[in-house]
């Protein structure tokens, strides 16, 4: 399944797969609005006509293997790690899904095709929505849809010194 048919997931149904790479750094554990000890990763598909982003909550089991500083699989949740998630439930977000085993998340590799949009916003911090480099325009697909007029026209006077205005 993709990040963006979750609406789709099936609680308890058939075997259902989502594959995600990880764009951000995994937050710590915290404690949730209902009193249970959660952690939450950032993953996105790298969909090519404009990557889906959502999140990956983890909770009991899985919490403690991905997610604590301790866990065995804490070391592997690096940014730009792709994983597995099998027959997550939702987790009643939207975009948001929930795995309390850890055996739901396996590993698969490091995607190479993982980057970050370098245009700056209005405020002056970069986008850094995640992308895939391998579709060649170098930017996430909010801002390769824009023409270069409008790009430029996100950008405040101030974090733009060299751009002449008129």
């Amino acid at each position: 399944m993709s990040l963006g048919a979750l609406h789709a997931l099936i609680p308890q149904g058939g075997n259902q797969v989502i594959i995600g790479v990880l764009y951000a750094k995994p937050s710590p554990p915290r404690m949730g609005p209902k009193g249970e000890k959660l952690a939450e990763w950032s993953i996105t598909d790298l969909d090519k006509h404009g990557p889906q982003q959502g999140k990956l909550m983890f909770v009991n089991r899985a919490m403690e293997h991905w997610a604590c500083q301790d866990g065995p699989g804490r070391a592997h949740a690096t940014v730009g790690s792709i994983f597995g998630i099998l027959n997550p439930y939702p987790a009643g977000q939207t975009r948001c899904i929930r795995v309390s085993l850890e055996t739901q998340v396996l590993k698969l590799g490091t995607c190479p095709s993982l980057g970050f949009c370098p245009c700056k916003l209005a405020d002056g911090l970069e986008c850094r929505k995640p992308y895939d480099k391998d579709q060649g325009v170098g930017l996430c697909s909010t801002h390769a849809n824009m023409s270069p007029c409008s790009r430029q026209a996100s950008v405040s006077k101030k974090n733009c010194p060299s751009r002449v205005w008129t």
